[in-house]
């Protein structure tokens, strides 16, 4: 979620806690409708991983999905909420996919732990949920879109992706594709 900073300086703790949870609720659905799991939340964020050979896929459907829900259902929301206010604001917001091994261990301290996943897959894809000012709200890299299959590559008959971007990534020069496609779970 973008700009969550901005919410709650704006409006009142309990809107701003609503509108969030609205987000973060619609996020975990769309995951765990698609065979995911939820690994961690980190304020407005929220971390699932896919396994499994349909991993990317999964995973690209659960994106698309919460695209349709802040499309769809939030935003609406908030405009008929705000629609008497001064200030208006809309939710955005960024998905990130990447694929690779992942180890994810507890780290912390007894009786305050938490999950941590240590590897390049979950490092990229919470960069690319980082991005801001640059068109879509999902973000794959080359290895999770050379293995969609063709319903997801494709709205129809037009492509849903956007060309490919080369961009650096801490470390990493990945090439990642972007959308603001949306599928209705």
């Amino acid at each position: 979620m973008a700009d969550s900073t901005l919410l709650a300086k704006t409006y009142v703790p309990e809107f701003t806690a609503r509108v969030m949870r609205m987000y973060l609720r619609a996020a975990v659905d769309a995951i765990r409708f698609k065979e995911g799991h939820i690994r961690s939340f980190d304020g407005d964020r929220v971390m699932g991983i896919f396994i499994g050979p349909r991993r990317r896929n999964n995973a690209v459907e659960a994106a698309l999905h919460i695209n349709w829900a802040v499309s769809e259902v939030i935003n609406p929301q908030l405009e008929k909420h705000l629609k008497n206010s001064k200030t208006t604001w809309s939710l955005s917001h960024r998905v990130g996919i990447d694929d690779g091994k992942t180890l994810i261990v507890r780290g912390g301290a007894r009786d305050n732990s938490d999950l941590i996943s240590i590897g390049t897959a979950p490092n990229v894809a919470a960069k690319l949920s980082g991005i801001r000012k640059e068109p879509g709200t999902i973000t794959i890299t080359d290895r999770v879109y050379s293995r969609l299959n063709q319903k997801n590559k494709l709205m129809g008959e037009k492509p849903v992706w956007k060309n490919a971007v080369d961009r650096q990534v801490g470390p990493h020069t990945i090439k990642t594709y972007s959308t603001s496609g949306w599928r209705k779970p």
